[in-house]
């Protein structure tokens, strides 16, 4: 079984791909019928979101040259028994690496009411359907679960509210982070940015919106950017049985 970002994985990194600049999540889940499954997750952050989150405190109250606080993650999870920890480590300083069990996902999810309308489990006869809706609302609600939700230095990189384009948007963050690099560089590492996630079920795909499925994998990439601004609410789902 293999990877994901799931809640408080998520909630720890979502911060991180919602922002949108320089950041490279990969994700793999194995889920079963049952609900449960394992997962790990993988997060490389650009060097100008690695400073800029050393600059307001960076992740789950790191300090130092780290970006992420392992103590903290560890305690973090110790309060979620619907969700266990089996490694984490930062094989480089701007790089989180994490490794998760869960028993029953619909579980997970009940546990965290604030991202329920991000992620939704659901059963039907013998199928079962793992559901990923993103628009501003799920990603502002996942953010307040964050270490810095309520930072204003996090929520300034959203897009704001109303019409923007992503060539808008590059431009935006090319502003707000000119102190650490130049505009070229920041706009390449805001285009570069994306999810890459694979969902694989213990048994078959009946169907799935977008992505491209690949046995029973379900493989998804999808830029951060154009993700964020987006006025539409965009849902991802594999059904399974």
């Amino acid at each position: 079984m293999s990877t994901t970002r799931t809640l408080r994985s998520l909630v720890i990194v979502v911060a991180s791909i919602v922002i949108g600049v320089g950041c490279t999540v990969r994700q793999e889940v194995d889920i079963s019928v049952t609900g449960g499954g394992e997962a790990r997750v993988e997060v490389e952050l650009d060097r100008i979101m690695a400073a800029y989150l050393r600059d307001i405190g960076g992740l789950v109250g790191s300090a130092g040259d780290d970006v992420f606080d392992l103590d903290e993650l560890s305690r973090a999870f110790s309060r979620r028994p619907a969700v266990t920890l089996r490694s984490a480590t930062t094989p480089r300083p701007e790089m989180l690496m994490i490794e998760l069990a869960f028993s029953d996902l619909s579980r997970v999810l009940s546990d965290e009411a604030d991202v329920a309308g991000l992620f939704s489990f659901s059963r039907s006869g013998a199928e079962r359907t793992l559901t990923i809706t993103v628009n501003r609302a799920t990603v502002e609600s996942a953010l307040q679960l964050s270490p810095f939700g309520d930072d204003d230095a996090i929520m300034m990189l959203l897009p704001p509210a109303g019409a923007m384009s992503t060539d808008e948007y590059v431009e935006y963050l090319s502003w707000a982070f000119e102190e650490y690099d130049t505009p070229a560089r920041v706009r390449r590492a805001v285009r570069d940015a994306e999810i890459a996630l694979s969902v694989t079920v213990d048994g078959n795909v009946v169907r799935h919106t977008g992505g491209i499925r690949s046995g029973n994998t379900v493989r998804y990439r999808i830029p951060v950017a154009e993700l964020l601004i987006s006025p539409v609410t965009t849902v991802y789902s594999v059904t399974f049985r």
